[in-house]
């Protein structure tokens, strides 16, 4: 990342790549062994939470970039930060409340936790490189409506990315703290 990306853009860089280093950090000493292990019935392993946000970050990532292709020719005249704007939308502080994946984003639990990663890391970078493409674009006048949380700009939607992504986190920590040492 650069400083030298327009203000928004490079914000919302900064929080998908913190998130994004945050949950490696976190699953790094995950020994491999216990990556598929599902503590409880119907709920995920790692690995299903890791493709779970692989599937979701691929279909918004797709969004993400036909939004940012209609803002060609637009300019960003505006600097305010978007980050606040989803804050009231509390997403990360309802994480003891569960929200069921609909089934295009249901993880079917085939992908070992090593590939899920990797392949959740390139969804990741595509999507920054298409918000890099995109910076200075007046990516705040187009919105895409979500399913639950309703209509998001172009921003939101990358920002939606870095709090799904923290609200999944709580979920790994849930999952990480009750599997055998």
């Amino acid at each position: 990342m650069t400083d030298s990306l327009h203000p928004r853009i490079h914000e919302l860089l900064t929080e998908l790549d913190r998130t994004q280093q945050e949950m490696h950090a976190m699953l790094a000493p995950l020994p491999a062994e216990h990556a598929n292990t599902v503590v409880h019935d119907g709920s995920w392993s790692v690995a299903q939470v890791i493709e779970h946000l692989l599937l979701v970050e691929d279909g918004t990532g797709r969004l993400i970039s036909t939004l940012i292709k209609q803002c060609e020719g637009t300019t960003d005249a505006e600097t305010d930060p978007v980050l606040p704007t989803l804050a009231s939308l509390r997403i990360t502080d309802s994480v003891g409340h569960p929200i069921s994946a609909p089934p295009s984003v249901t993880p079917k639990g085939e992908m070992s936790l090593a590939d899920a990663m990797a392949a959740q890391q390139t969804a990741r970078e595509r999507v920054m490189a298409a918000f890099t493409k995109g910076a200075g674009r007046a990516l705040g006048t187009l919105s895409y409506p979500h399913p639950i949380l309703g209509s998001l700009t172009t921003y939101q939607w990358g920002h939606f990315l870095a709090l799904h992504q923290q609200r999944h986190m709580a979920q790994l920590r849930s999952i990480l703290s009750q599997l055998p040492v």
